[in-house]
């Protein structure tokens, strides 16, 4: 076997030369190409910022005829949404879970003439009629799925949420429909639209209402 000046056989130097050559590259692919940088702890990066829609609040026509008190204006609207597997079944169902913060302007931010329409001054029984202090709409929220270049996938909705003027309102749940999975692995941005469905308040119902809310299991697929 032969050995060069340094006492080192051929092989040896060529196996050295080529472990060389191979962490020079390796350091050079990782000088131009640096790994991602660690996420904080805790930091989750499957959520997606909701997008408002260009028109972030509808009406049904229920609530845009039938109501004698309008919803306030919404001041501020702000959410996340990730999709959830359920890991208890055998096939693959997926939801699109949402957590959305929505405060509504108190009942007597408007003026008196918008607020709501003429109000007797009396009740049925000739008793003055109650100040109504403030208003509880159900309202239904929309996603509409996008992919990387904008075009929608696949729209959602979520069950009916009561929402009440003057406050924050804070929602945390799963829309209705099952998502496909390469509906799920496609989508990029998530839209959402906030649809005023009834006012409870005005019908005596809010009580029920919030009853039904209460009882339904969180983790519901």
């Amino acid at each position: 076997m032969t050995e060069n000046a340094h006492g080192i056989s051929r092989p040896q130097w060529l196996v050295s030369c080529m472990i060389s050559m191979l962490v020079g590259i390796g350091g050079t692919a990782l000088y131009y190409n640096p790994p991602p940088a660690p996420h904080e702890a805790g930091e989750d990066t499957s959520w997606i910022v909701l997008s408002p829609s260009s028109e972030p609040l509808t009406y049904t026509e229920e609530a845009m005829f039938h109501s004698d008190i309008k919803l306030p204006a919404v001041t501020s609207f702000s959410g996340k949404a990730k999709f959830v597997t359920d890991a208890t079944s055998q096939k693959s169902k997926t939801k699109l879970g949402y957590i959305v913060d929505m405060n509504i302007a108190p009942l007597d931010a408007k003026p008196p003439a918008q607020q709501s329409k003429p109000a007797p001054a009396t009740d049925a029984s000739g008793k003055a009629a109650a100040v109504i202090p403030a208003v509880d709409y159900d309202v239904v929220f929309y996603f509409i799925l996008k992919d990387k270049d904008g075009f929608p996938l696949m729209k959602l909705s979520s069950n009916e949420e009561t929402v009440h003027s003057g406050q924050n309102n804070h929602f945390q749940f799963f829309a209705r429909s099952f998502v496909p999975q390469n509906i799920a692995s496609n989508t990029r941005n998530v839209t959402a639209r906030i649809e005023a469905v009834r006012c409870v308040s005005c019908r005596s119902e809010i009580g029920h209402r919030e009853g039904r809310h209460q009882q339904r299991p969180f983790f519901h697929f």
